[in-house]
């Protein structure tokens, strides 16, 4: 059966063109490798002033696809707050590098106010 190289579409015998993406077909797809996350280097955002603040540009991140991580400061973890007014409490957000300028206008965007 013939595949898609681009789209990776399994077709019938006979068709030779894909005809999504008008690209001709391979009869065997190569492999792709898969990255590992913990090979990948993460680089760390502008810091947040509140749990609060870091959990919506977490979110806005996730939505456009930019995967995240969220790390907690002392406060926040071991007092359990959540507020965004608490003196002293930041939580920072890691992204991968090669989503570091997107993630960073975003956040910009975001939080320009404060």
């Amino acid at each position: 059966m013939p595949f898609c190289p681009k789209c990776h579409y399994e077709y019938v015998s006979g068709i030779v063109t894909c005809p999504d993406c008008n690209v001709p077909l391979v009869d065997k797809l190569a492999e792709e490798r898969k990255s590992d996350p913990a090979e990948e280097e993460y680089v760390e955002l502008h810091p947040l002033p509140g749990h609060i603040y870091a959990e919506m540009v977490k979110e806005a991140l996730e939505r456009a696809d930019i995967p995240c991580i969220l790390i907690p400061d002392m406060i926040s973890t071991g007092l359990q707050v959540k507020g965004t007014a608490v003196p002293g409490n930041q939580m920072r957000l890691r992204v991968l590098k090669k989503d570091a300028a997107r993630a960073e206008e975003i956040l910009h965007t975001m939080m320009d106010h404060i």
